[in-house]
């Protein structure tokens, strides 16, 4: 399932990802949930901020989940030369397990 609202790529936006899969007739089940987060926001005419999160739950018996920030500031000094600072989580970062 997908369930997006806004302009994906400018101003705000959701995505929800529901999946679930059995493993076989008597198999455990897989679950995951995704949902991400995010818009721009224009800072006068120089520079513009970028934010957004993700949340990710997976679980094969046993859940682990992660929340991702992210940041990105794009600065436009000149006409031929421009900037970017960038904030984000380590995406092969730990998982935290769930009981």
């Amino acid at each position: 399932m997908w369930l997006p609202t806004g302009t994906l790529g400018a101003g705000p936006h959701t995505a929800l990802v529901l999946r679930e899969a059995k493993l076989g007739p008597v198999g455990p089940v897989f679950r995951g949930i995704r949902v991400d987060q995010g818009g721009a926001l224009a800072l006068g005419e120089r520079a513009v901020l970028q934010y957004g999160g993700e949340y990710v739950l997976v679980g094969l018996g046993a859940a682990a989940s992660s929340l991702r920030p992210r940041a990105v500031l794009n600065v436009r000094l000149t006409d031929d030369w421009s900037t970017s600072l960038v904030f984000v989580s380590c995406p092969m970062g730990p998982l935290r397990l769930r009981p």
